[in-house]
Order: C-alpha cells, then structure tokens, then sequence
C-alpha cells in the first residue's frame, strides 16, 4: 500500500530528502530511494511498502537471536521488501536485495522474478498474532527500519493487547526515525557488522558504522532490551583487534551484560568466501569474555555449550540450549540463580521450548 512518508523534507527544487535511514536520499522525481521501496512522486515521498508482507511466520526467539528477551517463548514474525544496505553477503537478499517496479502501488523483482507480496492492515495483523497465542511480534528477514510508518501503526495496537515488539535490525537509522519508534519496540537484536568503516563500505556499500552504534546507545539509553549480534567473515572482519574493539565498545557504552552472538558466515548471495571455522567462533568468544562481557554466545554453528545461559556470579548455566530450543531452566524468582541468587540480565520469564528446534 502506497502511504506518504512521516519523515521526509520536500525541497524547492522538486526532490525529496528521505529520513527513514541514515543513508538519507535525496530522491528526484519519479525516483527511489536506495531501499527502492520509498519514491518521490508529485514532490511527496512514499512508502510502498506499507501492510505488505512477505513473510510470515512463528519462530523461536532464540531464531532472531534473543536469548536475555522472554527465553524459550515462539514470536510471530514477519518481513517486507528492501533495505538500506547492499550487503555482498545477505542471506535473506531475495527479500532485502529487490528492484521496484511501479510507483503507485507495491511491485517489486527479485532475482529476475516478481515477489509475492500480500496486505495486511495493522488490526489483521494483531487480530492474527493474538489468535496464533504468541505475546511477541517481530519485524525481521528484511530491514525494518524502512518499514517505520507500519511498525508505528502496529506498534501501538500490540502494546494494548499486552504484545511486545521486536526489532531485527542493522540499526542504520536516524535518531529522528527512532525517536518514533521507541514507543512502540520493546527489544531489539542489532547487527554490528564490524568496528570498521571500511568493511560497511565494501561489504554494505554505506560509509560508516558510526549511525549503527548511535542506534544501539540510543536503544539502551531508552531502557529497551538489546543484544548484539557480530558475523564473523573470515579476513574482513576477524581480525582479533577488531573483535576487541568491538568488546571495548560494548562495555565502555552499553555494558558487560549486554549479549553479544558470534556467529558464522556461510557464503551467499555475492560472497564466496569459504564459512567461518568453529575455531575462529571460540576465539572470538574468549576475546570477548577476556574483555569483561558477561554473556557471549557463539551461533550457526555446532559448538557445545556454546549458546547456554550462566551465571555471571557462580557460572553456573542457568539456560542450557540445544539448537534454537530450551532444555532446561534452571533460575528462580526474579530471574536469580538457583545455584547462588545472582541476578542473572533477563526480561521476560523463561521457559522450555514447547518444540525442538535445531538451527
């Protein structure tokens, strides 16, 4: 559904200058943001996007990664089209890597073939979440950041059904966007994709990280739930310095108890690269934990004991993982350790998975 822009400058010269991401287009027109699904049309900027799902589905939150954000429960969630990066590597680039092809109504291409979208307004969506049983709902597979005027609208009706929000995000947005946002998202999952400029410009195609860490502080600063998440592509962005850069980042802006997931490349898309070995998964995690952060999880690999859940205080595993799913719980009231009543930094109760789930 075509909608007009909340975040937009309209210029005299007739183009418009787009504030949904922090890329910022100017946008001549009868022309499209870099996203492809925000156009200038008539001096107003649009989005195309609005109610049109690509995909929908329930997932385990461990799925997005959340591991600190209501463990073990299932999240309703679904994606859109497009995003503010061009990333070599995407895994969901059938979804985020799309071509428009109208400028009145949602019609994009993906990979040579039309993509199926479907509408669906905000009150079917949280009529649905609420009959499917779930308490969580999260935008994800695409950007949702571009998808803003939507989550703002949906955001307001799952919040008075008791539903919480989620954001999977690269988090190259504008403390303008956010700052709408924030009422309405309750966690976030952020992509730090490296701790260097250079990597966001020749793997993402944007010139600096410095937008996706002022999203993080900012979500934090707000007291929203946030764990990070860091895809470790062998001789891009590996390197130990850059890890431990990362880490020094974290706890000097955020804090040695926000998660941090390590996880595996895999080649895809435009990056052949070969896939990340599990040594290099551990070594990151003991840079990590060396630094002084807390909860430190390896993914998309099989490392055992590698996703579970300790104690900062005993380091006694509290929530041990198999996969996506939960298999024990081993925390009290308040989310303390049984073992030795340390508080451990979760929101949410935790519970076992009702299904196996295995990544």
């Amino acid at each position: 559904m075509k909608k007009e822009a909340l975040l937009y400058d309209a210029r005299a010269d007739g183009k418009v200058q787009c504030h949904a991401c922090a890329r910022e287009c100017v946008i001549p027109e009868g022309k499209f943001g870099i996203c492809e699904t925000r156009v200038n049309s008539g001096g107003k900027c649009y989005s195309l996007i609005y109610g049109e799902l690509s995909a929908e589905a329930i997932d385990p939150i461990e799925k997005k990664p959340l591991f600190h954000f209501y463990p073990g429960h299932d999240i309703y969630s679904i994606s859109s089209a497009g995003c503010s990066f061009k990333c070599l590597n995407c895994q969901n680039y059938h979804l985020s890597q799309v071509k428009s092809n109208g400028y009145d109504e949602p019609s994009f291409m993906t990979g040579g073939m039309p993509m199926r979208l479907r509408f669906k307004s905000p009150e079917d969506l949280i009529r649905d979440v609420v009959k499917s049983g779930s308490k969580l709902l999260a935008f994800t597979y695409n950007e949702p950041m571009i998808w803003l005027e939507y989550i703002i609208d949906v955001g307001k009706l799952a919040h008075e059904q008791g539903i919480k929000t989620v954001l999977v995000t690269n988090g190259y947005t504008t403390a303008r966007a956010l700052e709408l946002l924030l009422p309405h998202v309750d966690a976030a999952n952020v992509d730090i994709k490296a701790f260097d400029d250079a990597f966001y410009k020749k793997v993402c195609k944007v010139p600096s990280f410095k937008p996706v860490l002022d999203c993080v502080k900012m979500l934090h600063d707000n007291g929203k739930s946030i764990e990070i998440t860091n895809l470790l592509i062998p001789t891009l962005n590996d390197s130990p310095g850059m890890i431990r850069n990362l880490c020094d980042w974290v706890i000097d802006n955020i804090g040695k108890e926000v998660p941090l997931h390590f996880s595996a490349y895999h080649p895809d898309y435009e990056l052949d690269l070969p896939p990340t070995p599990v040594d290099t998964l551990l070594a990151a995690r003991k840079i990590a934990l060396d630094a002084g952060l807390v909860h430190v999880y390896v993914g998309n690999a099989r490392v055992p004991g590698g996703e579970n859940t300790s104690c900062p205080k005993c380091n006694a595993v509290v929530i041990a993982r198999q996969g996506y799913s939960i298999v024990e719980v081993r925390l009290g009231k308040d989310n303390t350790c049984i073992s030795c009543g340390g508080r451990v930094n979760i929101a949410g109760e935790a519970k076992k998975s009702r299904t196996r789930f295995f990544g």
